[in-house]
Parts: structure tokens; sequence; C-alpha cells
């Protein structure tokens, strides 16, 4: 079984709230933020659940804020994100009566991740898997992809195995799993415009503002519309 992970919270130091920061939707209509991540993801042709792991005590401005998407809502630790991952696991195992195998890693602060994008890691790491590695991303440090493009999978029994050893990793959850093990890297076939495509900031949500009202709330969703329409924005 493969399920996918959307991680979010409201907490944020740097943009508190900013999963609920309004971007068009259509062209007279705006939606969260996480709405958006949410309906891209649902689009990924292998399809799987997909849940939204978020922090206790949430739950109620989620919902209420996503209405237009239903979403499977899982709560836990805000600070401890590994345990929010493990206690999800465990919860999704024992509803569904069926052991995961993959879990795929989204983060609820990309709302122009490409479904394709996510389809081509995944293809990737099914084949890294049954030669043993564990891990596979496209690390935007490394693979060229636009940072608001990430996309984590990893083996469930593995992420299990290595346990976080201090605050760090049990906040980016999958840190001890890519220090011990063989991990997987998938390279862009495309040229980005050097663009931010996630929001951390005021400066990063007005980044991607401009984009969603340049393109009149009809973002691309597959990778190469998009690499092209930013690249018009930038130029045109």
């Amino acid at each position: 079984m493969i399920v996918c992970f959307i991680q979010s919270r409201l907490g944020s130091s740097r943009l508190p709230n900013k999963a609920l920061l309004p971007l068009l939707w259509g062209k007279d209509e705006e939606q969260p933020l996480i709405t958006h991540v949410i309906s891209r993801c649902r689009d990924i042709a292998e399809k799987v659940p997909i849940f939204c792991l978020i922090p206790y005590g949430q739950i109620e401005i989620y919902e209420d804020a996503t209405v237009y998407h239903k979403i499977n809502y899982l709560m836990g630790d805000e600070r401890n994100v590994y345990s929010r991952f493990v206690s999800a696991l465990d919860l999704i195992e024992d509803t569904y009566g069926k052991k995961i195998q993959t879990c795929i890693r989204i983060t609820g602060d990309c709302p122009l991740i490409c479904p394709d994008i996510i389809d081509r890691v995944l293809q990737h790491h099914k084949k890294n898997a049954k030669m043993g590695v564990f891990y596979t991303s496209n690390d935007t440090d490394r693979s060229a992809y636009p940072d608001g493009q990430d996309v984590e999978i990893f083996e469930v029994d593995a992420f299990r195995k290595y346990l976080p050893m201090n605050y760090e990793e049990r906040e980016h959850v999958t840190i001890a799993l890519k220090r011990s093990s063989v991990c997987g890297l998938v390279m862009s076939d495309l040229l980005w415009p050097k663009e931010k495509l996630s929001v951390d900031t005021e400066e990063d949500y007005q980044t991607v503002k401009t984009i969603f009202d340049s393109l009149g709330g009809d973002v691309p969703r597959t990778a190469k519309e998009l690499c092209s329409a930013l690249w018009k924005i930038k130029y045109v």
C-alpha cells in the first residue's frame, strides 16, 4: 500500500497561518493555499489515499478552510513531526487492515506542486526500492527543480528503523533516514527559471500570489506547461 502525506501546520514563526492564505482559484474565487496543494496532489496518476497531517487542536480551522476539497486529517505532535508520521502510519494500517510499504511526503507550503513530478519521482522510487534503496527525492538543492516542487518518497520499514536522535531529526522527519541509507535522486529534465515556489515568508507568498494572479487562477498542472508559463511571466 502506498499513501501520500501532506504535512502542514499553522504555527510558522516566519509566516503564521500561511496554509490559510488566499490564492486565486479560477477567475473570481479564492481558496486557501493548502486547498491548492491538496487539489494538485489528487491529480497524481497513481491514485493513493491522501492524508493531511496537522498538529493537535487545528482540525476545525483546517476543515472550515478546505470545505471545497474534503480530505482526511490526522493529528499529532506539532514539534515531534516524526511521531506524527508514525502515529498516522499506525492508525491507517489499523483502519485499512493493510501494511503501508511506501509513503509520499509533500509539504503543505507548495501550492504549485506538479502532479506529474510526483509521478516521476514515484516511478523512480519503485525501481530504486527493488535495488534496496529506501529513499528517493528530487532534492531541489541538487536536482535543478525549483524550491516548491519538492517530493520525498520512502520505504516505511526503513523509516521506522532509523529513529531520530535529536530535535532536528524529529522536526525534519527524513533526515535520519537520509543519513543512514543510500538515497535516490531524480534530476529535472527541464530548465526552470530561478524562482522560489514554496511559501515560507511574506515575500514568498507575494511571489506565488503574483503567479496565480498573472495566470488568472488557471495554473498549469504539468511540469512542462508550468515551466513555460513561469518563463513567460518572467520575461513577457
